[in-house]
């Protein structure tokens, strides 16, 4: 068990450690399950499951998981790692926010596709500010081409909202290009908004904002950076 209280188990064919992780092809009915010790498993709402993908129609669609791996996403030195094997033509492939679409101050963060390129916004305040967004320079990543999609958060870094933030597409490290930057940055601070696939969904799980039109074969969460290779092991999983 790690420091923080994590319980991580992991397959031989990606890197150890995870902190949960979620597979497609394990999905029965509207269940997710999830392939760490920890029994997060989520509940799809609108979201369709076909064999070893859950398609989302970028309306209402979500898999939601309720309120888990705070211990994971706060603090001033968390370090973690989201990676999502999957395709887009935008919307939130990763999120635990919750803001005044729901009425409520509970930001986090969000990892989505936008505009073609992936985009990652923190909050150091659930409140809504200080606010960072960090995007990649590359704006392809909206053809309906499936893909590794890898995020290396590192909160111990003060210098830049840039230098926290490392994106990687296919285990390919990505320039990127800092967008949002207001306040001074600190931890992302702990909340109730619900985790969840394909869009952010608030504390209550009421309507999905930012709902992702595309599909998503297997999400995981590491309570740590993967190194480059940690990276390639994912982007080269057999789903």
């Amino acid at each position: 068990m790690l420091g923080h209280g994590i319980r991580c188990l992991s397959t031989d064919s990606i890197p150890k450690g995870y902190a949960g992780a979620w597979y497609a092809a394990d999905a029965s009915s509207l269940v997710q399950p999830d392939r760490s010790a920890n029994g997060f498993d989520g509940t799809a709402i609108g979201a369709t499951h076909s064999e070893n993908i859950w398609l989302f129609d970028g309306n209402d669609d979500r898999i939601v998981f309720g309120n888990i791996l705070n211990d994971v996403f706060v603090g001033d030195n968390a370090k973690f790692t989201l990676s999502v094997r999957g395709y887009a033509s935008g919307g939130v492939l990763l999120s635990k926010l919750g803001d005044s679409n729901y009425g409520e101050d509970q930001r986090q963060f969000v990892l989505r596709l936008a505009s073609g390129k992936l985009d990652f916004i923190f909050y150091t305040s659930l409140m809504g500010t200080p606010l960072f967004g960090v995007r990649t320079a590359d704006a392809s990543f909206a053809d309906g081409q499936e893909r590794e999609f890898t995020l290396r958060y590192d909160g111990s870094v003060d210098s830049a909202p840039g230098d926290r933030c490392e994106f990687l597409v296919d285990g390919v490290i990505k320039a990127n290009q800092v967008w949002i930057n207001i306040g001074t940055m600190g931890a992302i601070q702990s909340g109730t908004g619900q985790f969840a696939l394909g869009a952010y969904v608030g504390s209550g799980n009421t309507v999905a904002s930012d709902p992702l039109n595309g599909g998503i074969k297997r999400a995981v969460v590491y309570p740590y950076i993967c190194t480059d290779s940690d990276v390639l092991k994912l982007k080269n999983e057999v789903l």
